[in-house]
């Protein structure tokens, strides 16, 4: 059965029975390069750990809070809703 949701700001979604508003969504064409990107940073990572015997650790905090951002703002329900 398929019933109209209100999804924010006028807009009107259907929905299946096993659908939700607020479910995340992984689509590859954002998914791929999110992951592309933390597998070549992870790899710079391991190299400069091989390289030298201390790491910086406020820059890969920093990468990894931006990246989880990133995530969160793209693939959250959060993103469907602001459609």
């Amino acid at each position: 059965m398929m019933l109209p949701t209100h999804c924010g700001y006028g807009s009107l979604a259907l929905l299946g029975s096993g659908e939700s508003a607020f479910s995340w969504t992984w689509p590859p064409y954002i998914i791929v390069p999110l992951i592309a990107i933390a597998i070549l940073y992870a790899i710079g990572v391991s190299r400069m750990c091989r390289r030298t015997s201390q790491i910086r650790l406020i820059p890969v905090v920093c990468f990894v809070a931006g990246w989880l951002s990133l995530v969160l703002a793209l693939d959250s329900p959060m993103h469907e809703l602001s459609e």
